[in-house]
């Protein structure tokens, strides 16, 4: 009777115990798993449905097949951590170059993607001497090539994925005469623009703010450092840009504009470049085309220009308000009526076939043309681990979640499958697993501890 008494009572103990150990992950880790075949409180099916299929059932076994990218997947977490490793169960027949990652933020999107699997970087394991240096995986035909100083002085062909390998580099087109440029549309909210420039004397570049902001406009150098800061005037931003008699990279640094749109956006030259351009205007229409490395953005009938980019034909699109992504190959388009239109890509975007440059220097990203004959180094920011069951292949990679903005406990993972489509290839994903990782808590006591003293 004893024995059953304390039972009685250990029960619920253990068992209260055992949740609170979960849920506050006391000793740093916390694992969720699916297996697609329905929608959890705590992870999600992949979505949207069309670039996802529907849960497919087959032999037993659940699966989603990727049909378009990028396709996400939300996780709820009990509490906030700093890094995780995704596990994907794929079939083994479908290889093409996927990410994956988190979205570090919703409004501009921003993700942070990963490497998890490429039949590349699968054989150059086989083939190539592997190193690290710092936190960036080489591998390398040249076992003499074990340092990315080494391989910088090097004639090697070198691939990327997610590393920034070159020093910036200043286009040809800086050193060359240009009009003043102005962007024909609005540009909206936050940026990062790169300029380059040679001028025996003082320039300035103009912004027309359509609404009251509060946002921080400065020119910094290429090691961003503050050059000067814009001076406001009746809601005209006029930065100045120092005389730079040799050719000199500069970046126009938008922060804490919002939503807030700026007209009549006029730079000294075409000679400019960015990652992701924002566009809007009030009662327009947009219109985008691609053909080849070309996309006609056409805000009205009368209003029409290029974006174009040095590394790919696919750039990315994303819509506010009515979310949409796309990657555009030629002849595609769609048409956003009363919105704003994201304009992306992993590469820099400039508005001249001509001044199209990439201020990260001479690189070659890993994407699905890449040929293991045309490589000589892959330098790789994440290394996948991959594992081989009965009938499948796990692909795992780690995600850094400290990027995220706002609360990190419903969290929002993308996988990325570039030119998917294009080709038509499928993706068929069987299982997810997501571990996650912070500091035990006796670990944080003790670090909270040492801060009092």
């Amino acid at each position: 009777m004893k024995i059953f008494r304390a039972l009685i009572v250990a029960i619920p103990i253990v068992f209260f115990l055992y949740c609170a150990w979960d849920f506050f992950a006391i000793d740093g880790q916390w694992s969720i798993e699916t297996d697609f075949s329905k929608d959890t409180h705590t992870i999600s099916q992949l979505y949207p449905i069309g670039r996802a299929s529907k849960a497919i059932e087959e032999d037993g076994e659940w699966r989603q097949d990727v049909l378009n990218e990028p396709v996400y997947m939300n996780v709820r977490t009990p509490q906030a951590f700093n890094r995780a490793v995704v596990s994907l169960t794929l079939d083994p027949s479908t290889q093409p170059i996927l990410h994956v990652g988190v979205v570090t933020r919703t409004q501009p999107l921003s993700t942070q993607l990963q490497l998890l699997s490429s039949s590349v970087v699968d054989e150059a394991l086989t083939d190539f001497h592997r190193t690290i240096d710092g936190e960036v995986t080489i591998l390398s035909r040249d076992a003499q090539l074990t340092t990315l100083e080494a391989v910088r002085t090097s004639s090697a062909r070198v691939v990327t994925s997610g590393v920034a390998f070159e020093t910036p580099t200043v286009p040809a087109c800086a050193t060359e005469r240009s009009s003043p440029f102005m962007l024909p549309v609005d540009l909206v909210g936050d940026h990062d623009i790169v300029l380059a420039l040679t001028s025996a004397d003082t320039q300035q570049i103009t912004l027309a703010a359509r609404t009251e902001t509060n946002a921080q406009i400065e020119l910094q150098d290429a090691d961003k450092r503050t050059v000067s800061t814009a001076t406001a005037q009746q809601g005209i931003y006029t930065l100045t840009i120092p005389a730079t008699p040799t050719p000199a990279l500069y970046v126009v640094s938008i922060r804490g504009a919002g939503t807030t749109a700026f007209a009549a956006v006029t730079f000294p030259t075409d000679c400019i470049a960015a990652q992701r351009f924002v566009f809007g205007e009030a009662q327009q229409s947009f219109r985008l085309f691609a053909t080849g490395m070309r996309m006609t953005l056409t805000a009205n009938a009368s209003k029409a220009f290029g974006v174009y980019t040095l590394d790919s034909a696919d750039v990315q699109l994303d819509t506010i308000g009515a979310p949409h992504v796309a990657y555009v190959d030629s002849g595609a388009g769609f048409s956003i009526t009363h919105g704003m239109l994201t304009v992306a890509h992993n590469g820099y975007l400039s508005f001249s076939r001509a001044t199209a440059f990439d201020p990260r220097g001479r690189t070659v990203p890993l994407d699905e043309t890449t040929r293991l004959d045309d490589v000589d180094v892959l330098l790789l920011s994440s290394m996948p681990s991959v594992a081989t069951t009965e009938r499948h292949m796990v692909y795992s990679t780690m995600v850094d979640l400290t990027r995220v903005a706002g609360e990190r406990t419903a969290l929002q993972f993308i996988l990325s499958a570039p030119g998917i489509a294009t080709h038509d290839g499928v993706v068929s994903v069987y299982r997810a697993r997501v571990d996650f990782y912070r500091d035990p808590l006796w670990t944080r006591l003790w670090n909270a501890i040492q801060r009092l003293w």
